[in-house]
């Protein structure tokens, strides 16, 4: 749905005035109509080339749903073109409710695109802040020189501008959500320390609503997160105590992101016990549960394997694949703690169990084989499913080697075993 098209009583229209231009598409594209819409698309010079995949409904479209009717109209006005369906110069039904019409005229001009078609910028006179923040927001070319010059004084203007662009937290102009971010990667010194501190006012306040609201302050943590700049990393961490359910997700979201010093152990170690009470807690929240188990992640420790495999019951299936990948990755130091108890325990459930599979898929071929002994003779073992992925995981091992020793009495995976590996 896109290059001018009209849906769900919807108007869509593209038009290009010049340029040899080339156009992609799947479907509904290209001057289609759906659904008792319009769409128009017009390109009047160039030599241009259309692709679509479906084009059944594309380039000049239209059906005649809920009883009425939608309207595609293609129009290309001159040039030699291409089409991945159909030729140049055609005029054509080409739906009952739509037309495709490519005029056979040659370009008589070309003007080729270039700098010429850019507005220019008086540089000599002194535009105020909410000026160079307009500018800096523009996404149309022709304001292109507008929008670097008002970006680039945005950011040598480094501490006014992280005042200035509070305002602008809560903003729901998604123009303005990429200024804020790309300003947040070249002056995050300066827009950490303001954020840093503005939290910290936030945190010790009686009334934090009055500094910042709960969407301003998922938006501070995501930035942080975004520039992995540690500046608020103790702000952070306080917010994880917050009886907002959101704003305690975004803080641990972003504390698994930021770039802090990792030989400060003290803080570390702070996050490390914080995120294991937290996952102790568990509040039901999937996402919560999710951003957890990715915030491990960046304060490894083995202190942290026996919450970890804790997330792998967890009722979301982004918790238990994150922890699964996590565990994997401290080798022994967890495979030891797979014991024949904790496997009885995951073993209770199929999806912990499928789990439990992923953590130990890189364990050495005769803890593997140990494993899979200890592990064959619950009900879960002979589940589709993990027999499924139980088969996949052998077949990227040395499945000669492991199927000569293993004896586990697999009446119902022999014959898919031997079909995986080709076993006579």
């Amino acid at each position: 749905m896109s290059q001018g098209c009209g849906h769900e009583r919807g108007f869509g229209l593209l038009y290009d005035e010049n340029g040899n231009d080339n156009y992609s598409a799947y479907s509904l594209s290209q001057g289609a109509g759906n659904a008792n819409g319009i769409g128009l698309f017009i390109d009047v010079k160039g030599r241009d080339g259309y692709l679509s995949k479906e084009s059944g409904n594309t380039r000049g479209y239209g059906n005649s749903r809920r009883e009425f009717g939608s309207l595609g109209i293609f129009v290309d006005g001159s040039g030699e073109d291409f089409y991945s369906e159909r030729s140049d110069s055609v005029i054509i039904n080409s739906s009952h409710w739509g037309v495709m019409f490519d005029y056979y005229q040659t370009d008589q001009s070309f003007t080729p695109s270039g700098t010429n078609y850019k507005v220019p910028l008086d540089s000599l006179k002194i535009y105020s802040e909410e000026e160079y923040f307009i500018m800096a927001k523009t996404i149309e070319p022709r304001f292109s020189q507008w929008q670097e010059y008002g970006f680039r004084k945005l950011v040598e203007d480094s501490i006014n501008t992280s005042e200035y662009i509070l305002k602008y937290l809560e903003t729901d102009d998604h123009r303005s959500g990429l200024v804020l971010r790309n300003l947040a990667f070249r002056i995050g010194y300066s827009m950490g320390n303001l954020f840093s501190q503005k939290l910290k006012l936030y945190n010790v306040s009686m009334q934090p609503s009055s500094i910042f609201n709960e969407n301003e302050v998922a938006y501070i943590c995501y930035l942080f997160g975004e520039t992995g700049n540690p500046a608020g990393k103790e702000e952070l961490l306080d917010l994880t105590y917050s009886e907002n359910i959101r704003i305690r997700t975004v803080s641990v979201n972003a504390l698994g992101k930021i770039k802090y010093d990792t030989t400060d152990f003290i803080f570390k170690n702070k996050v490390s016990q914080r995120l294991s009470e937290l996952a102790i807690e568990n509040t039901g929240s999937k996402i919560f549960q999710k951003d957890l188990a990715f915030a491990f992640k960046n304060y490894k420790s083995v202190t942290n394997i026996p919450v970890l495999m804790k997330l792998l019951n967890s009722n979301y299936f982004g918790a238990r694949f994150l922890a699964a990948e996590e565990l994997s990755s401290y080798g022994n130091e967890y495979y030891e703690l797979v014991t024949d108890q904790r496997v009885n325990e995951y073993s209770q459930n199929r999806t912990a169990f499928h789990s439990l599979l992923t953590s130990v898929r890189n364990m050495p071929d005769d803890k593997f084989e140990a494993f899979i002994n200890n592990s064959s003779g619950s009900g879960v073992f002979y589940d589709d499913g993990i027999q499924i992925y139980l088969i996949e995981l052998l077949n990227k091992k040395l499945p000669d080697q492991i199927m000569k020793d293993l004896n586990c009495g697999w009446e119902i995976l022999q014959k898919d075993f031997r079909r995986a590996f080709r076993l006579k």
